[in-house]
């Protein structure tokens, strides 16, 4: 599983990259391939990489509804951001330099690191249940989490709609 997948247009590879590079050195593991939906279910967050160029693509806007309907979007805006995404986490990069090392990215760091989190204990306890103990284990386990993390809010039903960007 990987902690973050992207969704962004081929125009905007540059910025993801870059990006990527950022969570990585931070510790994520971030998913290689391309976007599909079994890399976002496996994923702990979704970079949506927003743009101009983006906004135009129906693909993209499709790809961008399916991580926000899975709870784990996180929009990077390097235009304006759509009126539509409201409470969603987003952070305007327009001013950001291209650096991976820029505090402009801290923010967004520590967003999609916790979502990441919070989604990959998530999966792990799924996984876990119903599976048999190794022959080895003789000791009594507890049949629960220890812990329980709190449940994300149900995402809301975002609708993007492609429009003509200036």
């Amino acid at each position: 599983m990987a902690d973050v997948v992207f969704v962004c247009v081929r125009e905007d590879i540059d910025r993801a990259e870059a990006l990527a590079q950022m969570f990585a050195e931070g510790g994520c593991t971030i998913h290689e391939g391309g976007f599909n939906s079994a890399a976002l279910c496996l994923s702990g967050a979704a970079v949506v990489v927003w743009s101009k160029l983006a906004a135009k693509s129906s693909g993209f806007l499709c790809a961008a509804e399916r991580a926000v309907a899975e709870g784990k979007a996180v929009f990077a805006c390097f235009s304006e951001a759509p009126p539509a995404i409201g409470e969603l986490p987003s952070f305007d990069l327009r001013n950001w330099n291209g650096d991976p090392k820029s505090e402009d990215l801290n923010l967004l760091f520590f967003t999609v690191d916790r979502l990441a989190a919070l989604n990959r204990d998530d999966l792990a306890c799924e996984d876990s249940e119903g599976l048999p103990l190794a022959d080895g284990w003789t000791a009594a386990l507890p049949s629960t989490p220890i812990r329980e993390h709190p449940k994300l809010a149900p995402a809301r039903v975002v609708a993007l709609k492609a429009e003509a960007v200036v």
